[in-house]
């Protein structure tokens, strides 16, 4: 495993014996307006000094990454400070892009408090800001030293938070544990998962983390989704708005399923068995036009010259990673395939 996933019975304490055994001078506790209620009494529990960023995808920028270099200066954090995020996707990765180039790198924790962050988001050391609306084009691979799995951190989550981290326990039952996504037919879409299976289901994550920790090949599998997903992301900020990455891979589930049939890889019974089981988790919206997002895969961190990149499911617990296709080809695979249709 490339770092500790641990179920802390109590994560103040553990916190500390963690100081102790790490020799830190000082603790940081990194947060988003949406996290303050959690962070600032974990931060006065642990002795901690705490920062915070507005909420929201826009602010995961290297302008804030900056402002927060610049508070830590002027705290006189050093090598011996520890950095702990305490948030969901967004706060990981900014908080770890940020630990993990201050003085060149400063003890880490992720406390992640949503579902999401906690079988996905947390995991695997990848740290990232955007440019502008292109997602996670700066980052680092950076290991926290542990990923603290606490269940009280989920209290109060959102009906639509939960079902965003739902889609990544999905894509995690669809490349190889196929017992999750039955678990996950069984429950109503709001409905918490137990931690058992938000461990089992993060334990497919640390596993491919660990055998490819810089995503030279076998990593790659985590991608599934994700090109369709990271292209929605990108033209909804453009548009000035924003779309929660659960939402967004939802959506691209469904569309790189129908990619997979197109192409031949999948027959459409054997798509249509985890298709069909998507539309409950999303939130109804009106979506945009194939030809509207189609051009925001240009910028996907995936693609090889100038050919589009993607992880494709086979069949349910299977799939096939390195997958690229031109522009132009993509663009046949998708030519009958409209969002509104399969999610409304």
């Amino acid at each position: 495993m490339p770092h500790t996933l641990v179920q802390p019975r109590n994560t103040v304490d553990w916190i500390g014996k963690w100081r102790e055994k790490q020799e830190l001078d000082k603790l940081v506790v990194f947060c988003d307006s949406n996290t303050r209620y959690l962070a600032q009494p974990l931060a006065e529990s642990v002795g901690a000094l705490c920062l915070e960023v507005p909420a929201g995808e826009e602010n995961k920028s290297i302008q804030q990454a900056e402002r927060l270099w610049k508070e830590l200066r002027n705290a006189n954090a050093a090598r011996d400070s520890g950095w702990i995020n305490v948030g969901g996707g967004m706060v990981c990765d900014l908080g770890g892009f940020v630990a993990s180039n201050y003085q060149r790198g400063i003890p880490m924790l992720h406390v992640p408090t949503t579902l999401l962050a906690q079988v996905d988001a947390a995991l695997g050391g990848k740290t990232a800001v955007n440019l502008g609306p292109w997602k996670n084009q700066v980052g680092t691979f950076y290991l926290p030293s542990a990923v603290l799995l606490d269940a009280a951190m989920l209290k109060g989550l959102s009906a639509e938070e939960v079902r965003n981290g739902k889609a990544e326990m999905f894509k995690h039952g669809l490349i190889e544990d196929i017992g999750v996504i039955d678990y996950l037919e069984k429950l109503a879409p709001d409905a918490l998962p137990g931690m058992g299976w938000v461990r089992r289901a993060a334990d497919v994550k640390m596993y491919w983390a660990g055998v490819d920790p810089h995503e030279k090949n076998y990593r790659k599998i985590l991608n599934t989704g994700h090109t369709v997903a990271h292209a929605l992301e990108a033209w909804y900020l453009d548009q000035g708005q924003a779309i929660a990455h659960g939402q967004a891979l939802w959506a691209g589930l469904m569309a790189e399923g129908w990619i997979a049939v197109q192409a031949g890889l999948v027959t459409e019974d054997g798509a249509l068995e985890w298709m069909l089981d998507i539309p409950r988790f999303v939130t109804k919206r009106k979506w945009p036009k194939t030809s509207e997002w189609l051009p925001w895969m240009a910028g996907d961190k995936k693609n090889k010259s100038g050919r589009i990149g993607f992880s494709l499911p086979t069949y349910p617990g299977n799939c096939r990673t390195e997958l690229l296709f031109s522009p132009q080809e993509v663009g046949i695979l998708l030519r009958k395939f409209d969002l509104n249709t399969w999610l409304n």
